[in-house]
């Protein structure tokens, strides 16, 4: 399977999660509204100086943000960035 395909692959099975889990719903209309950001940020490297501040961000003042654009871009993307990392961290040993 391509590298690629299963990035994607994790990002759509994420939001899946997201669909049925309740306790974690919040984050559902994020990724509906920007379901390409999530996209794209399945595909990125690196990011890590950037992500986790903007995940913390977010968990501490999500009653602020949630209904900010642009937070929900930066919030979707990281997503997205989270599963690359766990594609590539765990995926990858188990696929070679």
């Amino acid at each position: 399977m391509s590298e690629r395909l299963t990035h994607i692959t994790v990002y759509e099975d994420l939001v899946r999660i997201y669909e049925c889990t309740p306790q974690i719903e919040m984050l559902l209309a994020p990724v509906s509204k920007q379901y390409d950001t999530g996209l794209i940020g399945s595909g990125t490297r690196g990011n890590h100086k950037f992500i986790i501040p903007i995940m913390k961000m977010c968990k501490d003042r999500w009653e602020e943000v949630k209904d900010d654009p642009e937070v929900q871009t930066l919030l979707v993307n990281a997503t997205g960035w989270l599963t690359y990392r766990a594609a590539d961290r765990r995926l990858k040993v188990v696929s070679i």
